[in-house]
Order: C-alpha cells, then sequence, then structure tokens
C-alpha cells in the first residue's frame, strides 16, 4: 500500500537525506512512521514495531539494500522500500511506501519513488523473466496517490475489493451454511496435517491464473507461519484421499492488535485457492464456508477478505454466494520497467 499525498512541485527548501536501514531500531522508527500515518489514512494502517520487524525481515525484504529511510534533520519523514518476486512469465518489484501527514504535499514521494525505482534498475540483472513490471497499491478514494503514480508513469491495471460477511449479530451467531465437500476429499487442520511443501505447492498452482501471481516459496511460507499470531489450527487443505495429494487450501487469521485498531472483531480469510483439476466441484465453497465457521467459533464478528474484481476464477460469485459485500475499493498500479 502507498500513502502520499496531494502531488505538488518539489519543495527544494527541505533538506531531504536518504539512507537504507542501520539496525532494529529503524523498525521502531517505521512503526512510528505508520502509526502516524494512520492518524490520518485510517487505523488498520498502523504497525507495532514487532509487526514492522517480520514484515521487513522476511526473505526477500533485505532491508540494508532495498529500506529507503528519508530524513529531515534525523527526523523519519517517509520511507520506501521494494521485494523482487517471480514468475510465472514475469518478474515483479513490489513497491510500498508512506510519507509523514506532516510532511506531505511537498513532493518527498516523488523523490520516494525516484530512489525505489534507481534500485530496481540496479537490480533488474536479477530478474529471471524478460517481463518485468513495477506495482503499486492504493485505495481508491486517494485520487492524490494515484495522480502520483501517473506522474510517475504508472497505469491503473486492476481493482480488487475488501470484502466482509457478518458471522455475530448482537451477540448470537448468525447461520453459516455446513460445508460439503466433494466425494473423495477430506478436510483437515495444518495443525492436524502440518505439510508446508502441500502447502506450497498448493498455492502456487491455485494462484497461478490469477492477475499479477507471483510464485512463493517454502522460505517464505516458513517466515510467515513463523508470525506470533498465526494459527495453524485455522488454516485447511482439502486432501485427494485416494491419491493422498491436495486439492486446495482455506487460510485463515486473527489479529488481534489489528481488531483493537478497528474497533471491532475481524477474522480474515487470508488465502482461498483450488488446484485446478478440482475446480467445478463446490471443493472452493466448502473450504471457505469450513473457514468461517472456523472464524465464528472464536468469536468473530465479522469474516473478511480482498478479492480481485476481475478473476477469471468466478471468485467474487462465489463470496458473493455466501453473503459477503464489497466495504472497500483499491487499485492495483503498474508500469512496465522492461519487455
Amino acid at each position: 500500500m502507498w500513502q502520499e499525498g496531494e502531488v505538488v512541485s518539489e519543495d527544494l527548501t527541505i533538506d531531504l537525506t536518504c539512507r537504507t536501514y542501520r539496525d532494529e531500531k529503524d523498525y521502531q522508527a517505521v512503526a512510528g512512521l505508520m502509526s502516524a500515518a494512520a492518524l490520518v489514512d485510517g487505523p488498520e494502517n498502523a504497525r507495532t514495531t514487532e509487526e514492522e520487524r517480520q514484515l521487513l525481515s522476511g526473505p526477500l525484504a533485505l532491508p540494508e539494500e532495498n529500506l529507503f529511510l528519508f530524513e529531515v534533520k534525523g527526523q523519519l519523514v517517509a520511507y520506501g522500500r521494494i521485494e523482487l518476486e517471480e514468475g510465472p512469465g514475469k518478474s515483479a518489484f513490489f513497491m510500498r511506501g508512506t510519507v509523514h501527514p506532516d510532511w506531505r504535499r511537498r513532493g518527498i514521494g516523488t523523490r520516494v519513488i525516484e530512489r525505489i525505482e534507481q534500485r530496481i534498475q540496479e537490480r533488474l540483472g536479477e530478474a529471471t523473466q524478460q517481463a518485468v513490471y513495477a506495482n503499486a497499491w492504493t485505495n481508491l478514494k486517494h485520487e492524490d496517490r494515484q495522480a502520483l503514480f501517473r506522474k510517475m508513469g504508472y497505469e491503473l491495471a486492476r481493482y480488487f475489493f475488501d470484502m466482509e460477511r457478518t458471522l455475530h449479530e448482537e451477540g448470537s451467531p448468525v447461520k453459516v451454511p455446513d460445508p460439503v465437500s466433494p466425494a473423495g476429499i477430506a478436510v483437515q487442520s495444518v495443525d492436524e496435517r502440518p505439510d508446508l511443501d502441500a502447502l506450497v505447492l498448493t498455492v502456487n498452482e491455485a494462484f497461478r491464473d490469477h492477475w499479477g501471481h507471483t510464485d512463493t516459496t517454502l522460505e517464505q511460507w516458513q517466515h510467515w507461519t513463523s508470525e506470533p499470531d498465526h494459527r495453524p489450527e485455522l488454516w485447511y487443505i482439502a486432501w485427494d484421499t485416494e491419491k493422498d495429494e491436495p486439492a486446495g487450501l482455506c487460510g485463515n487469521g486473527i489479529v488481534p492488535e489489528h481488531n483493537d485498531r478497528v474497533g471491532r472483531q475481524e477474522g480474515w480469510v487470508h488465502v482461498l485457492g483450488v488446484r485446478r483439476a478440482y475446480r467445478k466441484q463446490g471443493l472452493g465453497r466448502a473450504l471457505l464456508l469450513t473457514g468461517m465457521k472456523a472464524l465464528q467459533d472464536e468469536g468473530m464478528q465479522w469474516a473478511m477478505l480482498s478479492v480481485d474484481a476481475e478473476s477469471l476464477t468466478g471468485a467474487l460469485r462465489l463470496y458473493e454466494g455466501v453473503g459477503f459485500q464489497p466495504v472497500k475499493r483499491s487499485v492495483a498500479f503498474r508500469k512496465v520497467i522492461r519487455g
């Protein structure tokens, strides 16, 4: 996600310096910046120091090379970072950044993107695919940020929805249909059968048809599952009992810090995917309902998820069919770097 401000001419009076990550004190500084931005951009954007440490210490982050901190007289006023992800058929640099609300409308966002793009050129030789893109996201309501991206040569490429579905009303559970799996399919939690190799295989194949997909690695999943809030008992894999192979998965999560910020109990369906050979049999719906019931049993008021508004797999229809409704729209911007 990107948070900037109205695009204006660069303020040449600012003594803006840029450096990369030094030590763990920078995690705290970035978390403070995100929390200040959240007062303007929405509470869901806040971060704790531990959350920033988890994000910035991942296997693709490499903060000593790819995290840029912009300061004025030692005060952190903005940051930007990139991660390179691969294939199939493309290499993608994912951009993220924030400008402190007190320092917006001074052209700092432009400086951040320019430094990120310089780093992309420095790393271009690492990209394994001929087609190389730079990607960024923002909330649809932030027209100023969209103007910033367009100014820098990015084009609007895709719309996404955040969707919600009620699980409890007035303290009582709302009816969630019982999941019905196809014949020969057994659904187990990752806690019951902790097979990360199967999880990675399923995610990469299930999402290969999705716009912008890049493959994930076992190392990435091991890092993500080391998060303090990871709940393997809320992740479900569907197994073909005859072939003993994974058919699909539904990964769910609850982040208490996030719920404290937004003031309600939300459980998120982070991942829902079915491998190609097992589609059009109702497995996606069965997995989704399994995840929703698990979140409901945990006392969550709402089930939340994000979806590509133009998904070719029919995901939007599936979610609407079990009661999800769009509540927020975001947009993806893309710039062709090569190919």
